[in-house]
């Protein structure tokens, strides 16, 4: 496995450990709430692109981890979701997928859809970002999705197909 990667991660899954004992120690990781950045901000887009410049990672994984309490809450359509700004785009994918999400035999099937859908709506704000879209693109990085399951010690790597034109 290549040693230059960034990851997209979660603070409170707390996955890099378990990401560094499967992709090695010189990767790089940005972090934010289930792994949602803030594409709004323009000063925080000019530095991700700086990093991406900088460095040149080969690829940007967008990880999730099953254990992540933000899309538990929202697959068990619990009443009271967490009071999580990041909850609200994680429940518009969702709502527009519902009914593929709940045909999953059970809980952790159901994240992983869920994880999969946020992926790929994460992946159209990362290209379709005029900043960070013309560096993703010439540089020739590859954005994918990465399913981590800690509990079992397990990865699954999701590859998220967009044109990047």
């Amino acid at each position: 496995m290549t040693n230059n990667n960034l990851f997209l991660i979660c603070p409170f899954s707390s996955v890099e450990p378990f990401i560094r004992s499967k992709y090695g120690n010189e990767n790089y990781f940005l972090t934010a709430p289930a792994g949602y950045f803030k594409f709004e901000e323009e000063p925080y887009l000019q530095e991700v692109r700086n990093f991406i410049a900088r460095n040149n990672p080969d690829n940007i994984y967008i990880v999730h981890d099953t254990s992540c309490r933000f899309l538990r809450a929202v697959v068990s359509e619990q009443e009271e979701q967490p009071e999580v700004t990041v909850c609200k785009p994680i429940l518009e994918v969702f709502q527009r997928n519902r009914h593929a999400i709940m045909e999953a035999p059970d809980t952790e099937a159901k994240v992983e859809k869920l994880a999969e859908y946020s992926m790929v709506q994460q992946t159209t704000h990362w290209v379709q970002s005029q900043v960070l879209g013309r560096e993703i693109k010439k540089h020739g990085i590859q954005i994918k999705g990465l399913i981590t399951n800690r509990q079992e010690q397990a990865c699954k790597e999701v590859e998220i197909n967009l044109m990047m034109d």
